[in-house]
């Protein structure tokens, strides 16, 4: 037996603790964040960070020294062995809802950090440790409102966060966030994406994730949500448009030359311009309202533009007219920054900020205003009448800035079902003495059914 003074040397020293606080704060999705922000005096004109989950480890990872999360400051404080050496420091946020964050730290390492004190902390010190998060910054997207968009070379942002469809309330200005809907919409069966790929075997958008599924994100093939993906080239098939790939964007003989461009023009009449004169009106100017005159304003107009095209200004028809416009452009067309609504008064069941079809030959490209986007400077969400057709490629570059992108798409596309009924009944009225009156009775229009 020891003597009454025997002191357990190992014990003793496993009580030296030193205090390591962690201030977490949050980063601003629009700052660009190095590993430095964490130790300059930006760090601390950022907001306190509650809530954030943090998990202490030694630093091999394989033992947990301390986990919670940090308090009303921003706080969290672990009491640490002074002889522990390097620690792991791993910190996160997740928040649900119906508009999810993640959080992921961002300084003064990304994802995790590995802590050295050097020299080993004398006891009962408390040392600071800056730790930044930052939210994933979501992208602007595009919605498609019972129309069709179409592209030799398409691509969108499908949104992050919960898609089953259980609450209304999911994103505002009541768009589904199942973009790929189906009969039972739960989260087994959420409809189906038709692709063609060099790859025979499977469609780009089922790599990584298994069972072919079309996954809303690529952090990991754990959920559910998505539609199940067919590569067309690997069943023989291909999905092409025959009629765009044998349409030439010319005028038709029934064409009436307007040298320019008009704010009235007629029911089932067909009309060509010149891109000079197209762009003289809609390249700058004042928004541009047009009247389609019949009885009751019904109707449509076929306007052919021969040439690169700009539209700079909202096309409106006026509040008599009932019809539309549907511009074909022999050439490429780009929708400036310009075009749009404010955010305050953007509504998914409004009217278009273009209310006009548009079939494009080369690339249709909707701008964004550049520079660095951010809370006061960012871009505005722009509507276009369906069909949304180019032969080439469609770019969406609209980016609304993190928060609005998470409720409001940057680009949309809305569906004018009268078009395909007008045309139809144009190509009646006049097959005695035209064939293919407008140059566009064949074409093809498909829209998604939401419900």
């Amino acid at each position: 037996m020891p003597s009454s003074g025997w002191v357990n040397i190992h014990w003793k020293l496993a009580q030296k603790k030193y205090n390591l606080k962690l201030k977490v704060r949050e980063i601003p999705p629009e700052e660009s964040a190095t590993p430095s922000l964490c130790s300059s005096s930006e760090f601390n004109t950022f907001d306190v960070m509650p809530g954030a989950e943090v998990t202490i480890k030694n630093s091999d990872g394989s033992t947990t020294l301390c986990s919670g999360t940090s308090n009303n400051n921003g706080e969290f404080t672990c009491s640490i062995w002074t002889q522990q050496g390097s620690v792991l420091i791993e910190v996160s946020k997740d928040v649900g809802g119906n508009v999810p964050e993640t959080y992921t730290m961002v300084c003064p390492a990304v994802d995790a950090y590995t802590y050295t004190p050097s020299p080993p902390p004398p006891e009962g010190t408390t040392i600071d440790l800056n730790i930044g998060l930052q939210a994933i910054y979501k992208k602007g997207w595009v919605s498609a409102v019972d129309a069709d968009i179409f592209a030799d070379i398409l691509h969108v942002i499908v949104p992050d966060g919960p898609t089953d469809n259980s609450s209304s309330g999911q994103i505002f200005q009541g768009f589904a966030k199942t973009l790929v809907n189906s009969s039972s919409n739960n989260n087994n069966a959420l409809g189906f994406i038709f692709s063609q790929s060099s790859d025979k075997s499977n469609p780009p958008v089922d790599n990584p994730c298994p069972k072919k599924k079309g996954f809303e994100t690529n952090f990991g093939c754990t959920i559910e949500y998505g539609g199940y993906a067919y590569n067309l080239t690997r069943f023989g098939q291909e999905h092409k448009s025959i009629w765009l790939e044998n349409f030439d964007f010319s005028p038709p003989s029934s064409a009436e030359t307007l040298g320019s461009l008009p704010n009235t023009f007629g029911a089932g009449k067909i009309y060509k311009i010149s891109k000079d004169n197209f762009n003289a009106r809609l390249g700058s100017g004042f928004d541009y309202s047009y009247t389609i005159t019949s009885s009751g304003g019904e109707g449509i107009a076929i306007l052919y533009v021969d040439g690169d095209s700009e539209i700079n200004v909202n096309i409106n028809t006026t509040s008599t007219s009932k019809g539309r416009l549907l511009l074909v452009i022999n050439g490429s067309l780009t929708v400036g920054s310009s075009v749009g609504s404010n955010i305050s008064s953007f509504q998914m069941s409004g009217n278009p900020n273009i209310m006009a079809g548009i079939i494009a030959k080369d690339q249709i490209t909707f701008q964004s205003k550049g520079g660095s986007i951010n809370p006061s400077n960012f871009d505005k969400p722009v509507m276009v009448s369906a069909p949304l057709v180019s032969k080439a490629g469609i770019s969406f570059q609209r980016d609304l800035y993190h928060d609005n992108n998470a409720v409001i798409p940057a680009e949309s596309a809305k569906f004018f079902g009268k078009y395909l009924y007008y045309i139809s009944n144009i190509e009646r009225e006049k097959s005695s003495s035209y064939l293919y009156y407008t140059g566009v009775s064949t074409y093809d229009l498909d829209w998604e059914y939401i419900y």
